[in-house]
């Protein structure tokens, strides 16, 4: 197994996952800034339990795959958009359409793509 950079289509489906796992801002509104944490998370369905923790794959049209873990923090603009403020990474792993690993490593992330307020999350997250 070989540790490789990421390629931009990768980092794209990184940017993605990390903005849809943010799991929990601390008194986030609309018009404030917040501190956020977000976490790729798992969840116990039997018991209704999400924690930190979890994996998360992607899987292209031509079946190649994407493994994904992490957590970090950012500071979410009052206006939305991007920042700099922002902590955090975790690791990846890629796979032929075999299911063969064809590389690994781990990812830091350096910036926030993108910011939307939204409340959709239950308060115990």
């Amino acid at each position: 197994m070989s540790t490789k950079s990421l390629s931009r289509p990768v980092w794209l489906i990184t940017a993605l996952t990390l903005v849809l796992l943010a799991s929990s801002a601390i008194g986030a509104s609309a018009d404030t800034a917040a501190n956020v944490r977000w976490d790729i998370v798992s969840v116990n369905f039997p018991t209704t339990t999400i924690s930190p923790g979890g994996v998360a794959f992607a899987v292209a049209p031509t079946n190649l795959k994407i493994k994904l873990t992490g957590s970090g923090t950012f500071v979410a603009p009052a206006s939305g958009g991007t920042t700099g403020a922002v902590t955090g990474g975790g690791t990846w792993e890629t796979f032929d359409s075999g299911g063969v690993s064809t590389g690994s490593g781990t990812y830091r992330v350096t910036n926030l793509a993108d910011w939307e307020f939204a409340n959709s999350l239950p308060d115990r997250i």
